[in-house]
């Protein structure tokens, strides 16, 4: 499973790349364009916020499988080696609970579609495709969660 999961990050973070490249672009275009020239490109602001939410989405899940998300350990560096232990799968399954429920919660919100008016203001891109990939972002975070449980529980096993 581990493997399974180390191949699908590294297209991710390409798609993120690829994201992040178009989003500094188009800016870099919309400012010169404003600026220079005081010619605005009308729908460059949508293109901008759904280019974020796709580079957002791919750093979910590519700081997930690096474990490179932001971690406040307050409670754990003060106690001993055991009891830090003892808590760390406790806190990684409420971790993988709460991106499991973020995940369903983001499949509810894009059955709804554009029924739901959810799409951006100028050119009326469709969120569905965005809320998707948040959804599979966040449940991707909670496998990685849940494997990283298994291997904690069961440290011989190699999946």
């Amino acid at each position: 499973m581990r493997r399974a999961l180390i191949s699908i990050a590294a297209p991710l973070g390409w798609v993120g790349a690829a994201a992040l490249a178009v989003l500094g672009t188009t800016t870099v275009i919309g400012v010169v364009a404003r600026y220079l020239f005081g010619a605005p490109i009308f729908g460059l602001e949508d293109v901008a916020s759904v280019t974020l939410a796709v580079v957002v989405a791919s750093g979910v899940a590519v700081a997930a499988h690096s474990q490179a998300h932001v971690a406040v350990d307050l409670l754990v560096g003060t106690l001993p080696d055991r009891a830090a232990r003892a808590i760390a799968l406790p806190v990684t399954l409420l971790g993988a609970g709460v991106c499991t429920f973020a995940s369903w919660a983001l499949i509810d919100k894009a059955a709804c579609g554009r029924a739901c008016g959810e799409f951006t203001s100028n050119l009326a891109i469709s969120h569905l495709p965005f809320y998707w990939a948040f959804a599979l972002a966040f449940a991707y975070y909670a496998a990685t969660l849940l494997v990283e449980c298994w291997h904690a529980v069961r440290p011989e096993t190699e999946s």
